[in-house]
């Protein structure tokens, strides 16, 4: 096993210099769930949760419960209402998704704001010499076979499969129908890309932390939305359409204009605002069949909501339920931090930071993953694309210029 060797070292720091964009993780060990933590943590569960783990025996309820003090931290919630919705845990009390796992000493916990995710933690455990060719596939045992430390690629295995299938919750779906398409990779360099027999993909993330194997499996979403967000003036525009031409991908324009501009002088109201956030949700769904992996949108919902809030305020159910069910996977939040440039349909040169952090707020809210953008043009291009490397590495194992 050489995830510690030089070369490998340098390619995990940047693979995971930004992490997979929004996933939180946490572990712990089991031993800290004592009794007096055990007591906490149970005010804090949901009935059917609670249920569940006393049906356990007295060593699996600590494990559970350490587990799921470690997805509080991941989620960063007080209170963890865990249901069971066609078999998949689900926060009944917010949003995102989660995942679960304990193994040897520790126990682990995952949390994503948008995309399904998977974790899976391994011990040293002899067991899975004996279980994993009831389980994994031919292919997958002749690599373990052949490896160097077949004992180390064994557990990356099962833990890549373990990951993937909680993430995928598919019903009827078995380890040997999971395809990796490096289990090597995923054993020395740490990364590599699981899919299934109906086409979904997933980003794999194993490691080795005190001992055990940690493997984490996000879902590849179709089209990575990145949207580019802030107040008025503030780079935008001009940062959308660099990164597109740069990538060479879909641009989504900001809708606002083209409404705003077909509108005329008329005074514009809370509906044309509904018509506006109806027409910029179409235009970005329209891009997602591309084929592209990644779409550019010049703002999205985030902006409607807060125009609405600050123009009329209120903001109308409508739009607030379709940000809700559509954010973007990634925010580019632009400062304006650069001289207020007129244009006729620009309403707010003097508020543009409060809007800023206005933008800001929601997106901590959220707990929706953003980098701030800030200082000259090319300086804000520079960390956009070291933050769109890290998710084509992740998921595509390639990079940009």
């Amino acid at each position: 096993m050489n995830l510690n060797s030089k070369n490998t070292t340098k390619k995990l720091a940047h693979a995971i210099k930004g992490g997979f964009p929004g996933l939180r993780i946490h572990h712990t060990a089991i031993d800290d769930a004592t009794d007096a933590a055990i007591e906490s943590m149970t005010q804090q569960l949901h009935p059917s949760d609670i249920e569940r783990i006393n049906a356990k025996s007295p060593s699996g309820q600590r494990a559970s419960m350490a587990a799921r003090m470690a997805l509080a931290k991941a989620c960063n919630a007080s209170m963890i209402h865990i249901q069971l919705i066609n078999n998949k845990p689900t926060l009944s009390n917010q949003g995102g998704h989660i995942s679960m796992s304990h193994g040897g000493q520790l126990a682990v916990g995952a949390w994503h704001p948008i995309l399904d995710v998977g974790i899976d933690i391994e011990s040293d455990r002899g067991q899975l010499a004996i279980i994993a060719p009831k389980f994994l596939s031919d292919a997958d045992l002749k690599r373990i076979k052949q490896a160097k430390e077949p004992q180390w690629m064994r557990r990356v295995a099962w833990g890549a499969k373990e990951a993937v299938y909680k993430a995928a919750s598919q019903s009827g779906l078995v380890f040997s129908a999971i395809a990796i398409d490096s289990l090597d990779g995923l054993a020395t360099e740490g990364h590599a890309i699981a899919s299934l027999p109906d086409h979904q993909r997933y980003a794999l993330h194993a490691q080795l932390i005190d001992g055990h194997c940690l493997v984490t499996a996000v879902h590849i979403p179709t089209s990575f939305r990145v949207v580019i967000t802030g107040p008025e003036s503030s780079g935008k525009t001009t940062l959308s359409m660099a990164l597109s031409k740069h990538l060479k991908v879909p641009l989504v324009p900001e809708y606002s204009r083209i409404y705003l501009t077909e509108l005329g002088e008329k005074a514009y109201g809370i509906k044309d605002l509904q018509a506006i956030a109806k027409g910029q949700l179409q235009a970005a769904q329209k891009a997602q069949p591309s084929g592209s992996k990644l779409c550019i949108e010049d703002s999205d919902l985030l902006t409607l909501v807060i125009w609405c809030e600050e123009k009329f305020g209120r903001n109308p159910d409508s739009i607030q339920q379709a940000w809700d069910k559509h954010p973007g996977h990634l925010y580019l939040l632009c400062a304006p931090d650069m001289p207020w440039e007129a244009d006729p349909l620009r309403e707010s040169p003097e508020d543009r930071d409060r809007l800023y952090g206005l933008h800001r707020q929601r997106l901590v809210q959220r707990q929706l993953p953003f980098i701030e953008m800030s200082g000259s043009h090319a300086s804000r291009m520079t960390t956009a694309l070291e933050a769109l490397n890290t998710y084509l590495y992740l998921t595509q194992g390639c990079r940009i210029g």
